[in-house]
């Protein structure tokens, strides 16, 4: 992934838009003109596909969002966007005030009927966690995800184990990588939960283990450690 588009990953939050593109494996930086991108069709061919899983997620309430909605002065010129805990329930010609607004600001204003899609926010945990109840992993959003965090806990702990042992093997007790891999596991068996029902170190566990780490790519174990 290039560096440009790595640096989204710095954002909380970000418009289904953008959210699309990144999807796309595209950086949003390159399609800021939305209605040039729109009418021009130079947008990434699976955006649509996926600006559209996005808005129908929110739509039935599987997704988190705050909505936008444009708001018109009376003679046409849109002059904001207005959030959707600011909407509430005004309706065509209502006149608008915000707290924060000056009263010069206050405006008789026309509303959108119909939401502005491109610049609704969604939170970046929110899209991650329904992207992965959808088991769609395979993308922008996880790709700086370890791969570990992922793995079996027992292949979690053989990794973690072979570590530690290869890093340093002087400094362990045993005649093999296996046996020091089996020592090492049963002092340690308390901190990665490698107990059986009598809170003692579950030797089986830690032998299958041991057997993983000591595993040679050509078959059998390391011809150093028979």
């Amino acid at each position: 992934m290039n560096n440009q588009i790595n640096k989204w990953n710095i954002f909380d939050s970000l418009t289904i838009y953008q959210a699309a593109l990144l999807l796309c494996a595209s950086d949003p930086n390159d399609y800021q003109d939305c209605d040039e991108c729109l009418s021009e069709n130079l947008l990434p061919k699976d955006f649509n596909t996926y600006f559209s899983a996005i808005k129908n997620a929110i739509l039935m309430e599987n997704l988190k969002a705050r909505k936008f909605w444009d708001t018109f002065e009376k003679d046409g010129y849109a002059y904001a966007f207005l959030e959707n805990h600011k909407r509430q329930a005004l309706k065509e010609g209502h006149i608008l005030k915000i707290k924060e607004d000056s009263e010069e600001f206050v405006k008789s204003v026309l509303y959108s009927e119909s939401v502005n899609w491109y610049n609704t926010i969604v939170k970046v945990s929110d899209l991650k966690n329904w992207l992965k109840e959808n088991e769609w992993t395979n993308n922008f959003f996880f790709s700086s995800t370890n791969p570990s965090e992922n793995y079996p806990d027992k292949l979690k702990i053989a990794i973690k184990a072979f570590e530690t042992i290869s890093a340093a093997p002087d400094e362990f007790e045993g005649t093999s990588t296996k046996d020091k891999i089996s020592k090492w596991l049963e002092k340690n068996a308390y901190e990665f939960e490698l107990v059986n029902n009598r809170n003692e170190p579950n030797q089986l566990a830690i032998k299958e283990i041991s057997k993983v780490c000591n595993w040679d790519i050509s078959g059998g174990r390391p011809k150093k450690d028979k």
